[in-house]
Formats: C-alpha cells, sequence, structure tokens
C-alpha cells in the first residue's frame, strides 16, 4: 500500500518513540544497517513500518539518491525486471548520488522473480557503485528456505545485514507515548482530548494485530466520534469493537478456522504446483505454537500460571516450552 509523505513521517516518528529495550535497539540497529551499502532485509509484521524504516535507512545513508520502492502487491514481473535491468546496466549512478532499491513482500515473489534478483544481486558483487537494496517480509523466510518454498541463494545474497521491527505486543511501556504522539498528529492544530486512565489501561491491554497502522486507524476513528474533552473507556470499547479495527482480515462472523485455511492456502500456492516437504502436519503445529503461546502470555500480562491454565497445560510443560521456543516471558508483562 503506498501511503504519503506525511504519513511516512508520522509512523516513523510512532516507530522510534518510547524508551523501552526494543526501542531503543531499533534505533542502534539503524543505524548499523545505514553505514554501508550492503544487502538489508528487515523483518516486520504488517502494519509495523518497514517501509518508513525502510526510507530512513535511505536517507541515513546520505548519497542523495533516490529512494525506489517496488511494491508486489502493486507492481508485476515486468516492472521488476525493467527496474532491475536499468540499475545492473547504469549502476545506478545518478546526478544526485547512488540509489537505494526497496523491495516489500520479497516473500511473495515467484520462483522466476526469486531467480532474477539473485541474479542481479550476484551481478553487482564487486561493483564500486551498485545501488542499496532493501528487501522486507512479514514472514518467516529461514523456515520458507527449509521447507524450499523460498530460495537458499537469494536468502544469503538478502540477509547480508537484517533488522527486526518489534510488534506493539512487545512495547506496551511506550504505548502511551505513541497513542498520544499520533493523537497530537491526528488533532493538529486543536489540542487533542485527554485519555482517561480506564481508556489508556484497555488501550495498552489490546494486542494490536495490525501494529501502528491499526493504532492510527483507532485514533482516527476516536476523532470521528466528535469533539469531546474526554477519551473514555466507553469510547475505546467503542472503535475495538469495530471489527475494521482488528485488521486482521477476519470479518465478523468467520471463524478461526477459515482464516487458517485462507494462509494455509496461500503456503501450498507458494510452492507453485509442487508439493511441500513431507512432514507437513508437525511443521504446522510448530509454527502455530509460538504465537499461540505469546498471545496467551499477552492476554494473561505474563502470568504464567494464568497461561498455563488457559492453555490447558501444566505449568512446568509451559516453562519448558517457553525456553524451546526462546519466548521471554518478562517482555510480554505490561
Amino acid at each position: 500500500m503506498t501511503i504519503s509523505t506525511s504519513e511516512n513521517k508520522n509512523i516513523l516518528e510512532a516507530i522510534l518513540a518510547g524508551n523501552s529495550s526494543q526501542a531503543r535497539h531499533l534505533k542502534i540497529q539503524v543505524e548499523r544497517v545505514s553505514s554501508s551499502r550492503n544487502p538489508t532485509l528487515i523483518f516486520g509484521e504488517p502494519g509495523a513500518g518497514k517501509l518508513p524504516i525502510a526510507r530512513l535507512i535511505h536517507g541515513k545513508l546520505g548519497t542523495g539518491g533516490k529512494f525506489i520502492p517496488y511494491l508486489v502487491s502493486e507492481q508485476n514481473e515486468e516492472d521488476l525486471e525493467k527496474l532491475l535491468r536499468r540499475h545492473a546496466t547504469k549502476g545506478a549512478k545518478t546526478k544526485a548520488g547512488l540509489n537505494t532499491l526497496y523491495i516489500d513482500d520479497v516473500a511473495d515473489f515467484s520462483l522466476s522473480e526469486q531467480k532474477r534478483l539473485a541474479a542481479f544481486l550476484k551481478g553487482l558483487e564487486g561493483r564500486r557503485s551498485q545501488p542499496k537494496v532493501i528487501t522486507a517480509t512479514s514472514r518467516d523466510l529461514n523456515s520458507l528456505v527449509k521447507y524450499n518454498a523460498f530460495s537458499r541463494e537469494l536468502y544469503w545474497l538478502l540477509n547480508v545485514q537484517n533488522l527486526s521491527l518489534p510488534n506493539l505486543q512487545h512495547r506496551r511501556g511506550d504505548i502511551p507515548l505513541i497513542i498520544r504522539r499520533f493523537m497530537r498528529q491526528e488533532y493538529a492544530p486543536v489540542r487533542p482530548p485527554e485519555i482517561s486512565e480506564k481508556a489508556m489501561n484497555a488501550l495498552v491491554r489490546y494486542g494490536w494485530p495490525g501494529n501502528l497502522r491499526e493504532m492510527r486507524n483507532v485514533v482516527t476513528r476516536l476523532k470521528v466520534l466528535g469533539k469531546r474533552r474526554r477519551i473514555t473507556g466507553n469510547n475505546i470499547a467503542a472503535v475495538l469493537a469495530n471489527p475494521l479495527t482488528t485488521e486482521t482480515g477476519m470479518a465478523r462472523g468467520q471463524n478461526l478456522s477459515s482464516s487458517i485455511y485462507r494462509n494455509l492456502e496461500k503456503y501450498f500456492k507458494a510452492h507453485d504446483q509442487r508439493l511441500p516437504p513431507d512432514g507437513l502436519y508437525n511443521r504446522i503445529l510448530k509454527e502455530v505454537e509460538r504465537p499461540l503461546i505469546s498471545l496467551t502470555l499477552n492476554a494473561t500480562r505474563g502470568n504464567q500460571l494464568k497461561a498455563a491454565q488457559l492453555l490447558g497445560l501444566n505449568r512446568n510443560t509451559l516453562r519448558k516450552k517457553l525456553k524451546n521456543l526462546d519466548i521471554d516471558a518478562k517482555d510480554l508483562k505490561t
């Protein structure tokens, strides 16, 4: 989805806001990957702000070149071919400096697109003048490689440097600051209404599956409710009860099974008419286990005893799973 310059700036400010360990680490990562022109892979769930962060990295390079986004959902294979050919032959040298190529949703590339991009990156090796290539994904490319759904060669060509955008559910301490920043942006030039303690607690507890994009939309809906001096818990309940605010792609009345079915259908299609490797059943269960446990701990505010009861697991079994899945329950407390 294309976003305006002002929206890009607003989301970027929200991404970098806060003093949590996740926010500080993100700033360090940005500085690190901006120090060279090596390919950079950005991982972040939908709505986490991958495009604004890519623009920030480009700006910090200081080359004065163009930032050229290639959005898989809006462009086609022919557009990709033209883009890569132009930069392969001209060395991406412009009057202003060196360009940055940003490719979103790289996990959705067809096998032929993956081969083209891999060939392009190999052709850049050893060249003094080359574009900065930034790719982004919301999917686990390492797992896709393991299951032969993504090119192993391309994965290593892209993953010279990497950066992970934290989810809002892992930055609960930053949520009040981010909410207030979005409120100031949305209500400008007038002063935004106050947010009651109950309302803010509801916002902090919410899971934010759509991350920053969803949060920005929720703030917009609060403004649509009309002029008011104070945002109450009831106001928050009204906007969070709207099925469109979750941005999970699952409308009200649609069960979880159908949502999972659609995602598994995409997984099979990603193999281009080939069958996935054997052992699919156990692999899928393992992929579901981590987010299930993380979300349950979020819902119980890091209380492992309550989480174990909710999951129907022995507490010691939950502890073993947390260790095996490398989930830190402390990070999930509010």
